[in-house]
């Protein structure tokens, strides 16, 4: 036999221990969320707007008034909220973050 005949080019016929695959773990089936552990998303803020609120001014008593817009918070600013306008029947007004508007809603 004429050793340039071998079909096997490498020249060491011994291939070294055999590499074990290692079984790669099943990934765990995706979980979906039941309709009941999906938190409700929140009142859209239009909602909000025609509500009438009651808030207790030290030194003036409280005073009545009318959610009248809201404004969106800025796209670039993740730290910034919906805010309301208020406008009370004195014809005062203030911008309110959607805590305070909802401690003053009347019911």
């Amino acid at each position: 036999a004429n050793p340039n005949d071998n079909p096997n080019p490498n020249p060491n016929p011994d291939p070294g221990p055999k590499r074990r695959r290692i079984a790669k773990p099943e990934p765990e089936p995706s979980r979906k969320l039941s309709p009941q552990s999906v938190p409700a998303p929140g009142p859209s803020p239009q909602s909000f707007v025609g509500r009438k609120v009651v808030k207790h001014f030290e030194g003036h008593g409280d005073f009545e008034g009318v959610v009248t817009s809201f404004k969106l918070p800025e796209e670039d600013d993740p730290d910034d909220s919906v805010y309301y306008k208020v406008r009370y029947v004195d014809n005062d007004e203030e911008d309110l973050d959607q805590e305070e508007l909802e401690s003053m809603l009347v019911a």
